[in-house]
């Protein structure tokens, strides 16, 4: 399995006053550089598009670098009846897409929480949004976690490879904002969405480039986080990214960077996943200050209004954090 892949998975609702995709031909959708055909999912009555992806591949020059968009088109429709690979320092998040063809339908961008809970399957709120008769667009993204979507060094933000995972949602937006009316939804009508972990991530495309957020999400839902987060600069980061060179052999390196871009990628997992194989603590995985994408503290953002001004719902999910607590607890 190829250990590189950013895409998105996308399931299409199928109305009920519709001949059923299973009974014909695949279901199809035409973005403007080419045809996707995907399938039926008998058991959701939804139409799904899988793993279909929103940025080059971060492999070889582009691994440890910002999102590159894509630049293909292709006159053979292409399958997308699979969900993108489950790799190495990523997401294996889902991405479903409900929608009636020809509507112009509300967007709904998740982005799950860090336990991989299968509850996070969106399959699941899209079929209540079919119950209730108000469907959605539903995405989910796949970007690059861990390490891989979070080191960071003087050398990255010299060529301006800070925050490559919150890059990479901030691609997956843009790509959805150019090519969801292919899939018949409103580019005007998308609300970013997540849990724990994935409302952080989300929070922070609230603040990044000082609120600037080129009309690419009209609302946001965060459940459980905020933007509000210590973030740590490129000083911070650089003990860890130097013990990561000493210990691949890079050091020596006249660009220590490029010598890691090119290593494999197996060898970096080891480290990525190992206990402290560097002895050194590497700092949290969380936004930096990079000068570009996030240029303050979150606080400070926020307190100086630089964040993007759209509608907000926020707060705690219940029984958050419960499954962290020592279990058979009684109140008698």
């Amino acid at each position: 399995m190829h250990p590189f892949t950013r895409n998105l998975v996308l399931a299409v609702l199928s109305d009920l006053t519709l001949v059923q995709s299973s009974d014909c031909a695949p279901p199809s959708v035409d973005p403007d550089y080419g045809t996707y055909l995907g399938l039926y999912n008998q058991e959701y009555a939804q139409d799904f598009f899988l793993g279909v992806p929103y940025a080059q591949p971060p492999v070889g020059s582009l691994r440890f670098a910002a999102p590159q968009p894509l630049r293909e088109s292709f006159d053979e429709p292409r399958n997308a009846t699979e969900y993108g690979w489950m790799c190495i320092g990523y997401g294996s998040d889902t991405a479903n897409l409900g929608l009636k063809l020809g509507d112009d339908l509300p967007v709904g961008s998740h982005l799950n929480g860090g336990s991989r809970d299968p509850r996070y399957n969106l399959s699941y709120i899209v079929q209540q949004s079919v119950e209730e008769k108000k469907p959605i667009v539903a995405v989910s993204i796949n970007y690059r976690l861990s390490f891989w979507g979070f080191l960071f060094s003087k050398e990255m933000e010299a060529v301006g490879a800070g925050n490559i995972a919150f890059r990479d949602q901030r691609m997956a937006l843009q790509w959805l904002h150019n090519n969801i009316t292919g899939f018949s939804g409103s580019p005007d009508k998308l609300t970013i969405w997540g849990e724990s972990a994935g409302a952080r991530s989300l929070g922070m495309q609230l603040i990044a480039y000082d609120g600037m957020h080129d009309g690419l999400f009209r609302s946001a839902i965060l459940g459980s986080r905020s933007p509000l987060a210590k973030f740590t600069n490129a000083d911070g980061w650089q003990p860890y990214f130097d013990a990561l060179v000493e210990k691949t052999g890079c050091a020596n390196a006249i660009d220590r960077l490029d010598c890691l871009k090119h290593l494999p990628w197996k060898t970096l997992s080891a480290i990525f996943n190992g206990t402290n194989p560097l002895n050194v603590t590497a700092p949290t995985l969380s936004a930096v200050i990079d000068g570009d994408f996030m240029t303050a503290q979150a606080s400070v953002l926020l307190k100086q209004g630089n964040f993007a001004k759209v509608a907000l719902l926020t707060g705690n999910n219940f029984d958050e954090g419960t499954a962290y607590a020592k279990q058979g607890i009684s109140t008698d």
